[in-house]
């Protein structure tokens, strides 16, 4: 679209300013022409708000003057209040019977401004007629490509093509600027498309071109606070207390904008709190911050306090516009906030060594919005926020001796990452030890205690086991060996240790390497159990 040529038209205004006022007939009133005087100059050097004032101030004085009406309009339309200049354009081709071929001009322009392309065809043409020429002609071209992109992005709006329609209507808003309908269909369009901040700047823009309504504005404070992270919404563009101020603006009683703007003062005020915490790698803080009470922790419950303002104001019905007819997701999956919440708790608990705890946080982490994920990076200093999701993940999968399901979380968590976090691959490389070990023995499995089994506990099992290994009590000599072999690792903290991180200390191709019984002189520690020699034990009563 050749944009230049249309701006370029706008300057046929400026002749005018220096023509003499139009009335005549009449002793013109002595303060009149000082006026004029005055107002032209505040035209010329741009001051368009001065200007409007005083043309108006002169045609007070000079109600017949349509020069002076014509100027005023002129100023109007420079500051985009089409409506205004239409007015006053009107009554100018009304006093001089439609002759004056530079309010048609202007009629055409408004027209093409608001996206009235139709009547501004019709005023071009009849422009045309008296003043031909290259610029009427590109204007012409200008205002048919931006009808056409504007039906083209109504027909996508119908066929859920969001880009489509939303690329359409950016093309038609270059000529159309003030469109009403078609900067609507772009939000609405962005807004299904999974691009919330576009639609919120063209939605505060329209709040801005119409007189907005307190539905309007809570709808703008609900998307760019529920949908977009703290560094869109807190823009001058996006800012999600811009429309609640707005809102108070124009009633400062509001039962809808005056306790949104309570609410979201202490949701800040607990973010800024979490954040610091974060910043302080205060996992404990954390938890305490966000969970609800217990009989753990005290707990703010920040999470819950979040999530019921979601359920308040976060429902697709109060972020779809009624008469759009495109509904869109719930928040609670795209909402990058709460991906920040998740996350933080994914990573206290993990961070913790609590991976029970921290399940639960870590999926409903990773079910969010890719796009709300991706956000939720902007909120915490470093990582990911995926990859935490998965590493939590991956540590509960492996508290549930779940090895191959563990191997795949962290082989995810390390793709995601760039295979450049030593931690993850460090976490990686045990959960395939363990899964190769879980194919060999398991000391764990041997005296049938859990892997988080404290000394005392791990001690009655092996005496439990040793009752039924023991080969005067129906076992074997092998199955006696396997039970003082597992005891022997799992009493002694370094070796347990070892085998918790897949190295297992009697295996001699393993980290350690060789037999942990090396410093008995062959003989086994538990020799004082049984009596006897050679191949041949007793078992003592009472150990």
């Amino acid at each position: 679209m050749r944009l230049p040529h249309l701006t370029g038209l706008l300057l046929l205004v400026s002749p005018v300013l220096s023509e003499p006022s139009s009335s005549s007939g009449s002793i013109a009133h002595p303060n009149l022409q000082p006026l004029i005087a005055r107002a032209n100059a505040y035209l010329s050097a741009g001051h368009f708000n001065d200007a409007a004032k005083t043309y108006t101030d002169a045609i007070s004085l000079s109600p017949g003057d349509y020069l002076l009406l014509y100027k005023r309009a002129t100023a109007y339309f420079s500051l985009n209040r089409h409506a205004s200049a239409l007015d006053d354009v009107s009554k100018v081709l009304e006093l001089t019977s439609g002759e004056f071929d530079s309010a048609i001009l202007m009629m055409a322009k408004i027209h093409t401004k608001v996206g009235n392309f139709a009547r501004a065809q019709s005023n071009l043409e009849t422009y045309a007629l008296k003043a031909p020429g290259p610029a009427v002609d590109e204007m012409m071209s200008d205002i048919r490509d931006a009808q056409a992109a504007a039906k083209k992005a109504s027909t996508a709006k119908r066929a859920q093509l969001w880009t489509v329609c939303s690329d359409a209507s950016t093309q038609a808003l270059r000529v159309a600027s003030h469109s009403l309908e078609i900067r609507q269909t772009r939000a609405e369009c962005a807004l299904a498309g999974g691009d919330p901040q576009g639609a919120v700047v063209d939605l505060s823009r329209l709040s801005h071109l119409s007189y907005p309504t307190t539905t309007s504005l809570m709808r703008i404070f609900r998307l760019a606070y529920f949908l977009l992270p703290p560094s869109q919404s807190s823009s001058s563009h996006t800012s999600h207390l811009s429309p609640l101020k707005q809102c108070l603006h124009l009633d400062p009683d509001s039962s809808s904008c005056k306790p949104a703007y309570r609410l979201v003062k202490l949701l800040d005020k607990g973010f800024g709190k979490l954040d610091k915490l974060i910043q302080g790698n205060d996992w404990i803080g954390v938890v305490k911050h966000v969970s609800g009470p217990s009989r753990e922790l005290p707990g703010d419950g920040f999470a819950a306090s979040f999530e019921d303002a979601l359920k308040m104001h976060g429902s697709p019905k109060l972020l779809s516009s009624p008469s759009s007819g495109v509904l869109i997701h719930d928040a609670r999956l795209s909402s990058p906030r709460r991906a920040h919440i998740l996350r933080s708790m994914c990573r206290a608990y993990t961070r913790l060594n609590m991976p029970k705890k921290a399940e639960a946080w870590c999926d409903e982490l990773l079910a969010m919005s890719e796009d709300a994920l991706k956000a939720a990076n902007e909120m915490m200093a470093e990582g990911s926020a995926e990859v935490d999701g998965w590493v939590g993940k991956g540590e509960a999968l492996l508290v549930r001796e779940e090895w191959q399901e563990a191997v795949m979380a962290f082989e995810r968590a390390a793709e995601i990452g760039g295979r450049n976090d030593h931690d993850v691959l460090s976490r990686l490389q045990k959960a395939k030890r363990l899964l190769k070990q879980s194919k060999q023995k398991d000391y764990y499995k041997v005296l049938g205690v859990a892997r988080d089994a404290d000394a005392k506990t791990i001690k009655k099992a092996y005496r439990k086991a040793v009752l039924t290994a023991h080969p005067d009590k129906g076992g074997s000599e092998a199955k006696m060996a396997t039970v003082n072999e597992a005891y022997e690792v799992l009493s002694k903290p370094e070796l347990r240790q070892r085998f918790d991180n897949g190295d297992d200390p009697n295996d001699p191709n393993s980290q350690g390497g060789g037999n942990p019984f090396g410093g008995f002189g062959g003989e086994h520690p538990f020799a004082q159990f049984f009596q006897g020699g050679g191949g041949s034990f007793s078992f003592r009563q009472g150990h």
